[in-house]
């Protein structure tokens, strides 16, 4: 079985998962507060804002995928 991707298709879907998760970042996180714990997660992936912060990517990239679908 051949499956044919149309790769504009499959990039103009890319380009609006990626949207979707930064709209969603955003409206918890300022790009200067984003800065801020990603400079603290390089310090320490343990600390607990970066921790938080990757959890709520991950929960932002989840409904990206949903809504996009």
């Amino acid at each position: 079985m051949t499956i044919t991707i149309n790769e504009t298709k499959l990039a103009e879907v890319q380009q609006q998962y990626k949207a979707c998760v930064v709209a969603l970042i955003r409206q918890k996180y300022s790009l200067n507060d984003e800065y801020d714990v990603l400079n603290k997660g390089i310090a320490d992936a343990s600390d607990a804002d970066y921790v938080a912060y990757r959890a709520y990517v991950a929960e932002c990239k989840n409904k990206a995928k949903e809504e996009i679908a």
